[in-house]
């Protein structure tokens, strides 16, 4: 019986041991699974955490790239203004200097024509003094020269008849050419100043005009006529020669005799 009871206490405490190492690896089993599935849930995780971290990276790499790209955008816009802004000071650089040289092109334009004015005037002047200057006798016999007046006839231009309203060029001296138009208004000057010279001169009996020989014609503000004339007096037979010089001005209608002498 001792035995028996032995053998089966053996057996029992045999299976308690196989219960309790079944129990044990059971444990260590499900142990193991829930380390596995911490394992892959953390691995799962780090996975999904990784790819959150990269999409975010994505993301932000999105926004420099546009934030790049607008900078350029604004460099390459601010580039483009810069060059505009440039070329539209180069051009009014270039109308300014256009317009400096066109100024400086007038200005020497007036300058030459005072120059060419004064340089007639001149001439005008000079062709005047030459005239209205008398030399003594014995001086013209040592230079045998003769000085030219400007009563003198000198050589004609172009045919043009010189009216009242048209003038001579400036710093020329030309000869009228006497015609059917003309003939009336030099008569007239011509007796206005036989006129003046006959109150002048307190002449009696009184010189009358006679006869229109030549007149010559000159420019200064107006018309300036050297008119040479025949006048006589009642009681002579033959003619006197008289010059006088006349300025007639058109744009006044006014005539003003400068001087009238018998011609010596």
């Amino acid at each position: 019986m001792d035995r028996v009871l032995l053998q089966e206490s053996t057996v029992e405490g045999d299976d308690l041991v196989d219960l309790k190492s079944e129990r044990k690896h059971v444990e260590i089993g499900t142990r193991l699974k829930l380390e596995r599935k911490h394992v892959q849930r953390g691995k799962r995780l780090k996975i999904t955490h990784d790819r959150v971290r990269d999409r975010a990276y994505l993301r932000q790499a999105g926004k420099l790239s546009v934030w790049i790209s607008s900078i350029l955008m604004i460099n390459e816009r601010g580039k483009r203004l810069k060059l505009k802004r440039k070329r539209v000071e180069d051009d009014l650089v270039d109308m300014k200097s256009e317009r400096k040289h066109v100024e400086r092109g007038k200005r020497l334009k007036s300058a030459r024509k005072h120059v060419e004015r004064g340089k007639r005037l001149k001439s005008e002047r000079k062709h005047v003094e030459s005239g209205t200057r008398l030399k003594s006798e014995p001086e013209r016999k040592q230079t045998g020269k003769r000085y030219p007046s400007p009563f003198d006839v000198i050589a004609a231009p172009p045919p043009q008849s010189f009216l009242p309203g048209r003038t001579a060029r400036a710093g020329s001296l030309c000869p009228v050419r006497i015609t059917d138009e003309n003939r009336g208004f030099l008569i007239k000057l011509s007796k206005l100043a036989l006129e003046k010279y006959n109150d002048d001169n307190n002449q009696d009996p009184q010189f009358e005009f006679d006869e229109l020989v030549r007149s010559n014609v000159g420019s200064c503000a107006g018309s300036k006529y050297f008119i040479t004339f025949k006048a006589k007096r009642s009681s002579e037979t033959s003619s006197t020669i008289f010059q006088a010089i006349i300025v007639w001005r058109s744009f006044e209608g006014s005539s003003q005799v400068l001087s009238c002498d018998i011609k010596t």
